[in-house]
């Protein structure tokens, strides 16, 4: 799992490393999100830390000739929403209002961050609409299946915090 992370070209690991799918659910406090053990035929391939932050990573890459890396399919990143706050992105990124399931959020050129309950999902995908799709499909992973239930409302005020996004 580890070489697919590096390859992935991912921004952050965790000194910990790799985590199963058991221990992630046995973490204390409310679940956190992912899109299952599978998405559109692509596989969990890691899980990138112990605890918040977390990183799913779904499906492989081929690095171009003479690249040290390249982005996987699509990763969805866990943050405690404390240390990714709605209004932490820098002003001068173009931002774009959306709403997935009744929870707010916004893209940030092609990722996506979504705030749900005391958690902060980004999703970088190959594209944005894939990475709408992985929203729609988003459950916690003590969950038997995917759910169309309505998401938690973030626990602070994304609203505000969002009022510089242009309307999707």
């Amino acid at each position: 799992m580890a070489a697919v992370a590096a390859a992935a070209g991912c921004s952050w690991t965790d000194s910990e490393g790799d985590s199963t799918l058991e221990e992630i659910r046995a973490l204390p406090g409310p679940a956190p999100y992912f899109v299952g053990e599978e998405f559109e035929e692509l596989p969990l391939t890691a899980i990138l830390g112990r605890t918040l932050p977390l990183s799913f990573i779904y499906g492989d890459c081929e690095p171009p000739p003479g690249e040290g890396g390249c982005p996987t399919p699509l990763e969805v990143q866990v943050w405690p929403i404390e240390r990714r706050p709605p209004g932490i992105i820098s002003e001068t990124i173009a931002c774009r209002k959306v709403t997935v399931r009744g929870a707010e959020g916004a893209f940030f050129g092609s990722d996506l961050d979504l705030y749900v309950g005391n958690q902060t999902i980004t999703i970088f995908a190959d594209s944005q609409e894939r990475a709408l799709r992985a929203a729609e499909a988003l459950r916690p992973v003590d969950a038997d299946r995917a759910t169309s239930e309505d998401l938690p409302a973030p626990s602070v005020d994304a609203e505000a915090a969002l009022a510089r996004c242009s309307e999707a």
